[in-house]
């Protein structure tokens, strides 16, 4: 049996109160679930998912659902008066049946720098944060200036940067093509994405197709053990003319890093300096 439904009494009452607005929030989305704790109402989560892991407050809360499927009965006994999801991984029949009952739930994407914005403007409005909004939404222009600045007096030429490949999984090799988070943060990390002009976000590549675009970096994102990427690097060692190989150019990467949140610029930004070598990067001119 499914817990008690929120009475439509206290729904009302929620929606007429100044801030705190909402009390009782589950998320189910890990970068909703950082946008969350960035604006502020942290505290007032009470259900988010088994991968909302940052920033570590988020671990100690009840876990809801996984990355895919939502626990009904478990959201329904928080009693939430404010669900955050998205359609990337959200169960329609769910979702549905949430809202037929009366719950309040906000469908928001952020899988880009401008979903990023869109979705910090519309849950600061709705939470009473749109300040802290604003402030968020400036830092990270900022910070993606200052790392494109960075880039641009690494490589002046845009043709000057290296190639990269973003992996984001094996057997069979899937990565990132056109129309994703890596292709947009390829150029803050003073790279081109090799795949960037595949139609698909993320098609799978043969390794004749990884040969013939023969990448300057192998960036991994594809969350394996060490051991597992062990065997990844022996298996790229068989090919030696590959020029990530022979330049020792394969870097695995926590696929957490590249998650789309108001962290993001930081993270690329010590990509960039992970991926080159931070002593060719000029100083900016003194002022």
């Amino acid at each position: 049996m499914l817990g008690p439904l929120l009475p439509s009494q206290a729904r009302a009452q929620a929606s007429t109160q100044p801030w705190p607005k909402y009390h009782r929030i589950v998320s189910l989305k890990p970068n909703l679930t950082e946008i969350l704790f960035a604006l502020g109402v942290g505290d007032a989560l009470v259900g988010v998912t088994t991968f909302c892991d940052e920033p570590p407050e988020a671990r100690k809360i009840d876990k809801v659902a996984d990355y895919i499927q939502p626990d009904l009965e478990k959201i329904v006994m928080k009693r939430p008066d404010l669900i955050v999801t998205s359609q990337e991984n959200s169960s329609k029949r769910e979702i549905f049946f949430l809202k037929d009952r009366g719950y309040k739930v906000l469908t928001l994407e952020a899988e880009d720098f401008g979903e990023l914005r869109k979705t910090l403007s519309v849950l600061g409005e709705e939470l009473g944060r749109a300040e802290r909004a604003r402030e968020l939404i400036q830092t990270l222009d900022t910070e993606l200036s200052a790392l494109k600045e960075k880039v641009r007096r690494l490589f002046p030429e845009e043709s000057a940067r290296p190639t990269a490949l973003f992996v984001v999984g094996h057997q069979p090799i899937v990565v990132a093509g056109g129309g994703n988070i890596f292709d947009e943060a390829a150029p803050y990390l003073g790279l081109r994405n090799v795949a960037g002009k595949n139609r698909f976000q993320y098609p799978t590549y043969s390794l004749e197709m990884v040969m013939a675009a023969n990448p300057d970096f192998i960036l991994d994102f594809s969350m394996g053990s060490e051991a597992q990427r062990q065997e990844v690097l022996k298996g790229w060692a068989r090919y030696p003319a590959l020029k990530a190989v022979k330049n020792g150019k394969i870097f695995f990467i926590d696929m957490g890093k590249m998650r789309v949140t108001p962290r993001l610029p930081r993270e690329l930004a010590k990509l960039f300096e992970m991926i080159h070598n931070p002593v060719l990067v000029p100083s900016p001119p003194p002022k």
